[in-house]
């Protein structure tokens, strides 16, 4: 059983697993700070070197840089275009051209020269965006609620770590489970706040090695005696660690200067429901495999837990590698 675990979750790492950056989302940032002379600049960060998704604003000319630079501490693609426009982009169509399988969305954020800041999120079926005069403290929860959401789903690290807390106190016990996954989340919130209002300060990419460093740990940590294990600590403990990666996704989105406390409490609030929805799915997962598969219970517990810890294990491996790469290639 134990070998045949190891060969599923190392086939597994090498069929699925490949290079990607802290979550593995394909979106786009665009920035653009008002001026009060009319002109408007704008910085695209982009997760691969694409001059194809551009933005347009209603009435207003554009010009763009004609180099492109990496980010080295993001590996995205960065370049800058200017918007001159005949009075202020409040009331103003921007719209997105250019999105598809590689960049499937992009968040804009957009400070006007009064002070304003307004942000929201477009796609392929939503490319054309009102920039706002105000925003509106509903609309700003509403919004980072979704990105909290979507960046805990869309994050293959984070949810291995939450499906190794299940795995860690165990399926039928859904009361601890619960206590667990709360420990997790005050301390990504913690961390989370601590670094997004600038209290705390870690590079991102040492950030992301070591997420998946707590990968490799809580492996180790579920091949230990069910009595050996502190579910509730290592939650808190490495969940500090996780709201640093939540923490640079969300500097990259901005928040809001009017309304920072509830975009915040927002993005925490999405991230908890998705992580909540992602426990819900893997505990009805579970529950219908150990009815319908092989050999007695017991067996099939012992399978899922092992197949689990070797899955996590490797990938935890793969990623710090990499990510440890990166982090050199940086230096050099």
């Amino acid at each position: 059983m134990r070998w045949f675990c190891s060969f599923f979750a190392l086939l597994f790492v090498v069929v699925v697993a490949r290079p990607v950056d802290a979550h593995g989302m394909m979106t786009a940032y665009l920035e653009i700070t008002e001026t009060a002379s009319g002109v408007a600049v704008g910085t695209w960060k982009l997760p691969v070197p694409s001059r194809d998704v551009t933005a347009e604003i209603e009435g207003c000319t554009r010009s763009e840089l004609a180099n492109q630079l990496p980010d080295g501490q993001t590996s995205q693609h960065v370049y800058q275009v200017t918007f001159q426009c005949p009075g202020s982009l409040a009331g103003r169509e921007l719209k997105i051209s250019g999105l598809g399988v590689t960049v499937s969305e992009a968040v804009v954020r957009i400070a006007l020269s009064n002070g304003t800041t307004a942000s929201h999120v477009l796609g392929k079926r939503e490319s054309i965006w009102r920039v706002p005069a105000t925003q509106s403290t509903s609309a700003v929860l509403a919004r980072y609620v979704a990105l909290g959401v979507e960046h805990i789903l869309t994050g293959p690290d984070h949810l291995l770590f939450v499906l190794g807390l299940v795995l860690l106190v165990g399926t039928d016990r859904k009361k601890e489970i619960a206590w667990t996954a709360t420990f997790f989340t005050l301390a990504h919130s913690i961390t989370l706040s601590a670094t997004v209002l600038g209290v705390l300060r870690v590079s991102s990419a040492a950030a992301e090695a070591t997420i998946a460093a707590t990968l490799v740990l809580l492996a180790l940590d579920l091949g230990r005696a069910q009595a050996a294990r502190r579910p509730r600590s290592t939650a808190f403990a490495f969940g500090l660690v996780h709201g640093l990666g939540f923490a640079g996704a969300l500097s990259e989105i901005g928040l809001p200067q009017g309304a920072i406390a509830p975009a915040l409490f927002a993005f925490n609030l999405g991230v908890e429901l998705g992580q909540l929805g992602f426990v819900v799915a893997i505990l009805i997962l579970f529950a219908g495999v150990q009815q319908r598969f092989w050999g007695d219970r017991m067996r099939r517990v012992i399978f899922l837990h092992q197949a689990g810890t070797y899955a996590i294990g490797s990938f935890g491996v793969f990623w710090m590698l990499q990510r440890w790469v990166v982090i050199m290639s940086h230096r050099l």
